[in-house]
């Protein structure tokens, strides 16, 4: 049964880390993010090496020439295209799973931030009778400031709880060693580990 892990979380609690290990543990776990098309456009309209954007540090960065960050100009554009079409970067994103899945492999989705995203997934997994859900809220640093893309954290958190076969929380408190300890219990049973 291929597993689907959806990490949930405030920016900078330590997703992107959680599924790094995963990756690392389990060669067939792929990370997929429903904001990769994005940050490639970007990449591409910015003249930025391909990934940079994938880095919180770089996506911190004042654009040169510019009054804002690499983070605020992804942030606007996630609005914009809302506004334009609410699923213009979730259609192909849900093809690529598609792909990964019939391949094999497990997905770990690391940025469900849009109410669509958290809405096509569950129907994607309730259309299937062969992908397993793990719905895994990551709390990190105390204080973390949310983004205005964390908006639908409540809603999403809720309705991926509809069909997840493990509703699970993490708080990344203590360090990589707990991540990794997390991720290897994730992995290998599936559930909540109090490392």
């Amino acid at each position: 049964m291929n597993r689907i892990y959806v990490l949930s979380g405030v920016s900078g609690a330590g997703k992107d880390t959680l599924a790094k290990y995963l990756m690392e543990f389990d060669n067939d776990v792929v990370q997929v993010q429903w904001s990769a098309i994005a940050k490639r456009t970007y990449e591409r309209w910015y003249n930025i090496p391909k990934g940079s954007l994938d880095d919180r540090e770089f996506r911190l960065r004042q654009i040169p020439g510019m009054d804002k960050t690499y983070l605020q100009v992804l942030i606007d554009a996630y609005h914009a295209w809302n506004d334009i079409d609410p699923r213009l970067t979730i259609r192909p994103t849900l093809r690529v799973i598609n792909r990964l899945l019939k391949d094999g492999k497990d997905v770990v989705i690391t940025d469900t931030r849009k109410k669509e995203e958290a809405d096509d997934l569950v129907e994607l997994v309730n259309r299937s009778r062969v992908i397993e859900l793990f719905n895994v809220h990551v709390f990190g640093r105390e204080g973390e400031a949310a983004l205005s893309s964390d908006d639908n954290l409540d809603y999403n958190l809720r309705k991926l709880r509809e069909c997840s076969s493990s509703d699970l929380s993490f708080v990344n408190s203590a360090g990589v060693d707990k991540v990794a300890n997390f991720a290897t219990e994730l992995l290998l049973k599936g559930y909540w580990y109090d490392g």
